[in-house]
């Protein structure tokens, strides 16, 4: 028994610092696996809640005269920004990268769009995807631009505000540098107009690409769960964003050159009637399908639409108010404003006091032009006609009367 209680009294006990050490690496430990686990979950989380969760496009075949088609080595998307009531918020666009794109391509497709969708019906592009939801739009699209379809995504407004909520606030360039929190993305989204949408949404995309990659998600994985809660309340695709894959799209949108967009612009008449697309705009679709870059003359702006619009629809210009030098006088101004002028002189009458102007009214380019002028001229008579109209014995599409109040 001596013996044994000797040992025990010979034991050395351990210095302070080493048990303070101890603690301290225990602790660190537990803290490391505590992250590591939120990680995981967060990681593994992804596998439950972004799984695709449309139907993929594959059955989606056109009816027109061409098979849909697009290169093998470039990834064709069709991206929808909607909102909650199951409208349009912009229009839809076909996005396409790949090694067939040096760099990535964006083309805008118009709301307004007049289509032939279902069985012979004409709808706009708005009026399809409200009636048929997406299936109608993507098999309406893939038939008028014949190009074929790998993916699909919608996305609204909603739930990026929300992804920038909980992300935290971003730093938005365009074209000064400002913070973006979700409510102030969703007020800027909406004093923006179609195309303009398009572009903001991806420039924000861009800046949430340029925070979140895998050092946030180890940083942040609370934060990163609840990104991943977001997504579904306002996100479809045909594709899984599970694992990593989601991190490394955005990584791939981070490291890609900025897309080029591009737009296909419509004129429409006061009463919504759609002027028919510029063949120009048509050279896009033909570009996606066979992986060309996309001709300069395919890039048509409204300005440059307008003013191809006011090169083809002749005007002439009438006294009809026996002012002196008062046709001439308006035909100049008409000239300086781009119009094609191609006579001017007096009327059969000389008693007019208001500007009358005539026109064909099953000719849309005529009552654009028409309406157009009027904006410019202002207080005038619209007389839209069912026969040609002849100014000098000589057919012209928009014929102004002038009368003696547009002297004053």
């Amino acid at each position: 028994m001596a013996a044994a209680n000797s040992f025990s009294m010979t034991r050395r006990r351990l210095p302070l610092w080493v048990k303070v050490v101890g603690v301290v690496v225990a602790a660190s430990l537990i803290v490391v696996l505590v992250w590591a686990l939120l990680v995981a979950l967060a990681y593994g989380s992804t596998w439950l809640r972004l799984g695709p969760n449309v139907s993929p496009p594959s059955s989606v075949v056109a009816v027109g005269t061409q098979e849909p088609r697009a290169p093998e080595d470039a990834h064709t998307v069709l991206v929808v920004i909607t909102g909650r009531d199951g409208t349009l918020e912009a229009p839809p666009a076909l996005l396409q990268y790949g090694q067939a794109r040096s760099r990535p391509v964006v083309v805008a497709i118009p709301r307004e769009l007049t289509v032939v969708a279902g069985e012979e019906d004409r709808l706009d592009i708005a009026d399809v995807y409200a009636n048929g939801g997406l299936p109608a739009l993507q098999q309406t699209l893939v038939d008028f631009t014949e190009v074929a379809v790998d993916d699909v995504i919608t996305v609204s407004p909603r739930v990026i505000a929300d992804v920038i909520d909980v992300v935290g606030t971003l730093t938005y360039c365009e074209p000064t540098c400002m913070p973006l929190d979700g409510t102030s993305f969703l007020t800027a989204f909406g004093l923006h107009d179609d195309y303009d949408r398009l572009e903001y949404v991806g420039a924000v995309l861009l800046s949430l690409a340029d925070t979140v990659d895998r050092n946030w998600l180890i940083r942040h994985p609370r934060r990163a769960w609840q990104l991943v809660a977001a997504l579904p309340q306002g996100v479809q695709t045909t594709v899984s964003l599970r694992g990593g894959v989601l991190v490394r799209a955005l990584a791939g949108f981070r490291e890609s050159p900025a897309p080029l967009w591009a737009s296909t612009p419509l004129l429409r008449t006061s009463d919504g009637t759609v002027l028919a697309a510029p063949e120009p705009s048509m050279l896009q679709f033909v570009a996606l399908r066979d992986g060309t870059p996309l001709p300069d003359g395919a890039q048509v702006s409204v300005d440059e639409l307008r003013q191809e619009l006011r090169d083809e629809v002749r005007v002439a210009v009438a006294n009809a108010a026996g002012i002196q030098g008062l046709a001439a006088q308006f035909a100049e101004r008409l000239e300086r404003l781009g119009y094609q002028i191609v006579a001017s002189g007096n009327a059969g009458r000389f008693d007019a006091q208001q500007t009358e102007l005539q026109f064909r009214s099953d000719d849309p380019r005529a009552v654009y032009i028409a309406e157009e002028i009027a904006e410019q001229l202002g207080q005038v008579v619209l007389r839209p006609q069912e026969d040609t109209v002849f100014f000098e014995r000589e057919a012209v599409d928009v014929l102004v009367l002038l009368g003696a109040r547009s002297a004053s």
